[in-house]
C-alpha cells in the first residue's frame, strides 16, 4: 500500500517554490507514495495544468484575498477525509493552519522552510512559531535558511534529528539542447543575435531589487554600447521597473517580455545570468542557468554561495552594491574565452543539482517520520 501524501501552497504561480512542487512531485516514487498538491490562491495557476498532466491530483481551496476563512473550513475537511500519511507544507501560513487542523498524531507534519526567518513579517513569524513544534521533519532548502531557524521553536525530536537541507534540483533532462537554442531563443525575445546579452528571471518583487540590475545596467552600457538586459518575469513591481527603464535612458536596450511559459528555454539568449537579489534562500532559476551552461553574476545573499562557492561558474558581489555589479559583468561579458570556461563550469556545478538526487533525500525524511 502506497502512503498518501499531500503537499500544501500558497499558490502554483511561477515562484521557485512553485517549481519546485512541479518538478519534485513527478519524480517520486509512485510505487510508494501517492502525491496530491492542494494551493490557497485560485489566481496562481501557471503550473496547475503540468501538475495534473502528469499524474497529480490538484486541489484548489480557493481563497480570496480577504479576512474570509472559508478556505481553512476546506484544508481541514481535505485533511481529515484525504486519509494522509503526510502533509507536506511548503508555506508558513496554510502550514501553520494545516498543523492546527491536523489533529490527529498519525498524519505525520513535514515543512519546507524556503525563506529566512528575519524575513516574516510579525504575525505570520508567530503563527509559524507558534505551531512549529507539531513539524515531525523540518527541510531547508539551503543551509543559510536551516541556520536562521530558532532551535527552540522545533519538537523535540526535530532538535535530535536536525533541520535537514536539501539543496534542490532541477530537471536535467529539460534543458535546451537543440544546436540552434541560443538563435531561436534570441529570435523569440526579439534580441539582436549579435548583443551581448545580461538577462534574469524571477518575479519582479522587492526581493530581487531589479531596481539595482538596472542601475549597474545602466552603467555597463555606457561602457559596453552592444550589451542589451533582458527581464523575464511579472509581479506588484512590474509597472515600476518600467518607469526605471525609462528614468534610466535604457529602453532602447532592455526587453521586458513578461512572465513567460518557456521561460527555461529561453535561457540561452542569454550571454551571462545576473541576480541582483536582497535575499535568497535557494534560487532556482540561479540553478536552471548553471543547467542551460550560462555564466552566472549574483550577489552573495542566502543561499547563493552554496550554489556557487568553488566553483568558476559564477562571481558574486554583495547585495545592494550597483557598481561591483556593473565591474563584474562587464569583465564576463569583455572575455569570450571566459564566458566559454564559466559556461563549462556551470554545466559541471548543475550535475550536482539533479533533482532525482533532492527527491530521493526527500523519500528519505518521508520513511524516518513514518518509522518513528
Amino acid at each position: 500500500m502506497t502512503a498518501r501524501i499531500l503537499w500544501l501552497t500558497k499558490g502554483l504561480g511561477r515562484g521557485g517554490a512553485e517549481r519546485l512542487i512541479t518538478t519534485c512531485t513527478p519524480h517520486l516514487d509512485a510505487g510508494k507514495y501517492t502525491i496530491e498538491v492542494a494551493y490557497l490562491l485560485p489566481e496562481k495557476t501557471a503550473y496547475v495544468d503540468r501538475l495534473r498532466d502528469r499524474g497529480v491530483t490538484v486541489h484548489c481551496l480557493d481563497a480570496p484575498r480577504d479576512l474570509n476563512l472559508g478556505w481553512t473550513r476546506r484544508l481541514r475537511s481535505l485533511i481529515q477525509h484525504g486519509d494522509f500519511s503526510i502533509v507536506h507544507t511548503q508555506s508558513p501560513l496554510p502550514a501553520a493552519v494545516a498543523r492546527v487542523t491536523t489533529s490527529s498524531r498519525a498524519t505525520r507534519m513535514v515543512h519546507t522552510e524556503h525563506n529566512m526567518w528575519s524575513r516574516y513579517h510579525r504575525g505570520t513569524y508567530w503563527a509559524n512559531a507558534l505551531t512549529y513544534p507539531r513539524n515531525n521533519a523540518v527541510i531547508a532548502v539551503s543551509q543559510a535558511v536551516a541556520d536562521t531557524i530558532p532551535s527552540h521553536h522545533l519538537a523535540r525530536q526535530v532538535r535530535h534529528d536536525g533541520v535537514d537541507v536539501v539543496l534542490h534540483g532541477v530537471d536535467l533532462d529539460e534543458g535546451p539542447v537543440a544546436p540552434d537554442a541560443r538563435a531561436s531563443a534570441r529570435e523569440s525575445l526579439g534580441l539582436p543575435q549579435d548583443a551581448l546579452v545580461v538577462g534574469t528571471v524571477g518575479n519582479l518583487t522587492e526581493k530581487k531589487d531589479h531596481r539595482m540590475l538596472l542601475q549597474a545596467f545602466a552603467a555597463l552600457h555606457q561602457r559596453v554600447p552592444q550589451a542589451r538586459l533582458c527581464i523575464i518575469g511579472s509581479g506588484p513591481l512590474e509597472h515600476r521597473v518600467a518607469g526605471w527603464v525609462d528614468q534610466l535612458g535604457i529602453r532602447a536596450v532592455t526587453t521586458l517580455p513578461g512572465s513567460r511559459d518557456d521561460a527555461r528555454e529561453l535561457l540561452p539568449a542569454f550571454d551571462v545570468f545576473a541576480l541582483s537579489s536582497r535575499f535568497e534562500g535557494l534560487s532556482i532559476a540561479l540553478v536552471e542557468a548553471l543547467a542551460a551552461g550560462l555564466p552566472c553574476v549574483s550577489t552573495r545573499v542566502g543561499g547563493v554561495p552554496e550554489v556557487l562557492e568553488g566553483s568558476d561558474a559564477g562571481v558574486m558581489v554583495p547585495a545592494g552594491d550597483a557598481a561591483g555589479l556593473t565591474r563584474a559583468l562587464q569583465t564576463v561579458l569583455a572575455d569570450e574565452q571566459l564566458r566559454g570556461r564559466m559556461g563549462e563550469a556551470a554545466l559541471a556545478r548543475a550535475a550536482a543539482f539533479d533533482v532525482r538526487r533532492s527527491v530521493r533525500q526527500i523519500e528519505a525524511i518521508y520513511e524516518r517520520v513514518l518509522a518513528a
